[in-house]
């Protein structure tokens, strides 16, 4: 997780270690809790901020969203490919 500053800057870095099962209706949030180290006295004691969460990452193939299609409840994205003869076809994945 990443603490942002008011400009979008990095504050600090830290791993995620709770993360409640309700949102606020009021504000729309969810609460999440981290150590964070403050040596430079950066952060004040309950202060709200603003915060990046990367879930995770991984290798893969990109595909625009609005090419993808849902057919019988599962998703399909549909790639030209072309074939040793020089023609292109359409595949499905």
């Amino acid at each position: 997780m990443k603490l942002l500053d008011e400009s979008g800057a990095v504050r600090a870095e830290t791993e995620v270690t709770f993360i409640s099962s309700e949102v606020d209706p009021d504000t729309q949030t969810v609460l999440a809790k981290a150590a964070v180290g403050n040596a430079k006295a950066n952060l004040r004691i309950a202060q709200q901020v603003r915060a990046r969460i990367t879930w995770g990452n991984r290798e893969g193939p990109v595909v625009p969203v609005l090419a993808v299609q849902r057919i019988n409840g599962q998703f399909f994205a549909f790639v030209a490919v072309k074939e040793a003869n020089g023609q292109w076809r359409a595949s499905g994945c």
